[in-house]
């Protein structure tokens, strides 16, 4: 199993971002008898990774954190402070100020943070990151993750009344989402949500196929498209902001579930799932991170799918059917609080999804009419497999959303004669749900198939463009397995291919794309 370590960038450096704020100091503005030192983000060239007037905070290729000035600056201010503000740091012993000063405080953010045994103290931590991790830099990297061109950049404003003063807080689910539902974001909200998988090193990873004994990150970026700050270290007054993630065994609208760790614990071993964002200010994005362990999230997926029986996976146990479908994440993103009560907190939307329960706090809501929650659901395919016996099958769970007939459709702008797209259900489900109301016209029946998803599985051919392959209420048993399978018989330009999940009343409450690496 990956050994996992504490996270620079959203336990480390955000809490000394936090103290920044707070104190007012370091973050947007520098404090020139400070150096004009910069906390505003780790690519500032002034910042950590930089230089400021009196050097470099960090030693180039020196991991002993007494060589290192910004450990050592820090760590005196917490013990024996010197007479004046300033202490010898190395090479050469050049004078830099105490950070924070101790006479200018108090700074309970910084007291609170390092209070307690060893070894999870913020400076602890900070000693072991230079040391042990020599200095491994887990800033966010990627087309939406990177600070300077997109995260720094203002959300578009929200459309608020003359003299609101509002927080509208939301999880990203396309580039430019100011939070307003429902109406703006795309209905294949799971493929243009801003939720990535990077590594260890920040990097976006595209769509990797998670593998037992490795660990990523998830990556979110979230918004204020409001003009009120939010955050607990802004004042009495502005509300805690936390936000929580769930990986989901890989599904259209939802499956079991687990917590994922927030990167924030300084323990990294802390199970703790509440990422606390310390501070939104108006018009601002940022994004949040938690911890994909692969063999714990498969362990904990394996206990919550202990009651599935061979009939609802195809014949499989949870543990062989998962060993088959955790290879792509599944991941659902939502802000538990952060807001003031005001007009906007469920979006202004009476219909919102589902009604008898409420939005802002629901992972069962839709990202499409509450701003509050994104969902992530991508898998990779090969576009340039073809040829019979070669169908590529997409497992996932299908689960009832709301009351009544669900339906499932597949879209995908490969020309029918280049593509066979076929769909297993378990014999049982498929009894009960599918053939009981003759519910599957544009779909036949099929025997020649290469290979079978789940040995018990009757597999149907999407004869029709556009068909709707609809599924019987079957709340008693919400959740069974099915799969996507794509043959292609003549080589064609790459597309995606998605499966999309509609309500009773034709609403879309969830799918999944299966995306091209080779598309143009």
């Amino acid at each position: 199993m990956a050994t996992p370590i504490t996270s620079f960038w959203f336990a480390i450096y955000k809490r000394l971002w936090a103290i920044g704020i707070k104190g007012v100091a370091h973050v947007s503005v520098e404090i020139a008898s400070d150096g004009n030192f910069s906390l505003e983000s780790t690519v500032a060239s002034n910042g950590i990774f930089g230089t400021n007037d009196y050097g470099a905070p960090l030693a180039a290729g020196d991991f002993t954190a007494a060589h290192n000035p910004l450990f050592v600056i820090l760590n005196a201010s917490l013990n024996n402070p010197p007479a004046s503000n300033l202490v010898p740091v190395p090479p050469g012993n050049a004078m830099w100020p105490v950070m924070p000063w101790p006479p200018s405080g108090p700074y309970p953010l910084w007291t609170g943070w390092n209070a307690g045994a060893s070894p999870y103290k913020l400076i602890d931590r900070l000693q072991n990151w230079i040391e042990v991790d020599q200095k491994l830099d887990d800033t966010p990297k990627g087309t939406y993750l990177d600070f300077t061109s997109f995260v720094s950049q203002a959300p578009p404003a929200f459309p608020l009344k003359p003299n609101e003063t509002v927080e509208i807080l939301f999880v990203a689910s396309f580039p430019q989402d100011n939070g307003v539902r429902p109406g703006s974001v795309p209905p294949n909200y799971w493929d243009t949500s801003l939720i990535f998988v990077t590594d260890q090193h920040g990097q976006d990873q595209g769509l990797p196929a998670f593998g037992a004994g490795q660990e990523y990150y998830i990556a979110a970026v979230i918004g204020n498209s409001g003009n009120g700050f939010s955050g607990s270290i802004f004042n009495n007054t502005t509300p805690t902001i936390n936000v929580v993630c769930n990986a989901h065994v890989f599904s259209t609208f939802e499956s079991p579930a687990v917590a994922l760790p927030a990167l924030s614990n300084l323990n990294p071993a802390d199970t703790n799932p509440t990422y606390e964002q310390y501070y939104m200010q108006k018009m601002s994005r940022d994004v949040v991170g938690f911890r994909f362990n692969v063999d714990l999230v498969y362990a904990g997926l394996l206990n919550v799918m202990a009651g599935f029986t061979l009939a609802q996976l195809g014949g499989l146990t949870p543990d062989a059917w998962l060993k088959k479908v955790n290879a792509h994440a599944c991941v659902k993103v939502l802000i538990l609080s952060g807001e003031l009560p005001n007009a906007y907190n469920n979006n202004g939307d009476p219909n919102a999804w589902p009604t008898d329960k409420t939005v802002s706090n629901n992972v069962e809501s839709l990202p499409s009419v509450d701003r509050h929650i994104g969902q992530r659901n991508l898998a990779a395919f090969d576009s340039s497999v073809k040829g019979m016996k070669k169908v590529q099958w997409q497992d996932f769970m299908m689960s009832q959303a709301g009351t009544g007939t669900n339906a499932l459709a597949v879209a995908s702008a490969l020309p029918p004669e280049a593509v066979r797209t076929l769909v297993a259900v378990p014999t049982a489900m498929y009894e009960r749900y599918v053939a009981k109301g003759g519910s599957h016209r544009g779909f036949e029946q099929v025997k020649d198939v290469g290979s079978k998803p789940f040995p018990d599985a009757v597999i149907l051919h999407q004869t029709a463009p556009g068909a709707r392959l609809e599924i019987a209420e079957h709340g008693r048993e919400p959740f069974f397995a099915m799969a996507l399978g794509v043959e292609l018989l003549k080589e064609v330009r790459p597309a995606d291919i998605a499966m999309v999940h509609t309500a009773q009343d034709g609403r879309v409450v969830g799918g999944f794309t299966l995306r091209s690496p080779l598309k143009m």
